[in-house]
């Protein structure tokens, strides 16, 4: 029952993400890979499927047909994954593995040919062309899915992001049960009386690489979207301090302002507009001090709880009035911190959200 309510789940999950992001991620080069990844996962699935066996046994009267189909949908899964995973970390060269991989199924659909019907996915007796077969998958399988969460987990202190570092840890760890599940595999279908708890371990590692692999690569196909909300949530939140401050520096500014309604229906290049509102910010903060500040504002200002907030409060509201401009000559000690150039866009939001705050009291 889980493992039908787990497959019905990722599947659904998998073909939302495909149908949502094929258009953005076909148009990246960088996430070309991890679309090819998700589109196996959702093709393979069929595979796997109860009815899509009979019916693949029936139109090609081929007995147990439908398991090589599955052999194969396995080295094509584990090659998508070792590419995306070496274009990840820098490796560009691909022929090699590919061949490997078209070599490999070849081998495995010639050894199953010449495997009489009786014989298939049953433990031989002796050394058979269904050994070979056996042998071929395990080697594959186990050499990729090893090296790419080998390439995967040594990659993984360079993520900085938290959701992508999730992301690519839950593929490494899911790939990684491939290296056990595929020993156990090949045991059972080439020596006979496995024992029981290593059919029950091999299901339960089947089941975790199903969950954690497709499931790590949505959350990776996600993040640029999530990223883009993010952006955008930040851009809307920085609205008001930026819609004051260039209301009271007019000459700045290139174009008229957006209303509240214009700036929330704004959408795409989410962080080209959130820098250019954060520089926009800074540009008029700088001016005001430049133009209306004057040495007894800025001693006045230091007796407050939020100097910046203070002195830049009253001249924007100098401005706005039409105040003249003073241009005396004051320090820079006094001009808004620049957090971004130490550290993140997180660091600089959390300073001018704070400015907003305390410029709302003055």
């Amino acid at each position: 029952m889980f493992e039908e309510i787990s497959r019905t789940v990722i599947l659904t999950v998998v073909w939302i993400v495909l149908v949502l992001r094929t258009p953005a991620m076909l148009r990246d080069r960088r996430q070309r890979r991890l679309w090819l990844v998700l589109a196996v996962f959702a093709m393979g699935s069929i595979t796997i499927q109860s009815w899509f066996g009979r019916w693949v046994n029936e139109i090609t009267g081929v007995a147990q047909f439908n398991n090589l189909v599955q052999g194969l949908s396995g080295i094509l899964n584990a090659a998508a994954v070792l590419e995306f995973v070496a274009y990840l970390v820098g490796i560009r060269s691909w022929r090699f593995r590919v061949g490997a991989a078209v070599a490999v199924a070849a081998g495995m659909s010639l050894t199953f040919a010449l495997t009489p019907a009786a014989q298939r996915f049953k433990p031989p007796v002796g050394f058979t062309s269904f050994t070979v077969y056996s042998l071929l998958a395990l080697v594959y399988m186990v050499t990729a899915a090893g090296f790419a969460a080998y390439l995967l987990f040594r990659h993984l202190p360079q993520i900085r992001g938290r959701t992508l570092f999730a992301g690519l840890l839950m593929v490494a760890v899911g790939h990684s049960t491939q290296v056990p599940f595929m020993l156990i595999r090949t045991w059972q279908r080439l020596i006979p009386g496995i024992p029981q708890w290593l059919l029950d371990t091999a299901f339960v590692l089947g089941t975790v690489r199903f969950i954690l692999v497709p499931l790590g690569c949505c959350i990776a196909a996600m993040e640029p979207v999530r990223q883009a909300a993010l952006f955008y949530y930040r851009r809307v939140r920085l609205y008001g301090l930026w819609r004051r401050l260039r209301d009271a520096t007019e000459s700045l500014a290139l174009e008229p302002p957006p209303s509240r309604w214009q700036d929330l229906l704004t959408f795409g290049r989410s962080w080209e507009r959130l820098h250019r509102r954060v520089v926009e910010i800074r540009d008029s903060a700088f001016y005001l001090h430049d133009s209306w500040a004057s040495p007894e504002l800025l001693r006045e200002a230091r007796g407050s709880t939020h100097p910046v907030a203070h002195w830049l409060a009253i001249t924007r509201r100098e401005a706005v009035d039409g105040a003249p401009q003073r241009h005396a000559a004051v320090g820079t000690d006094l001009l808004p911190e620049l957090k971004a150039s130490q550290s993140t866009m997180r660091e600089e939001m959390r300073y001018l959200v704070a400015l907003d705050r305390a410029m709302r009291v003055h």
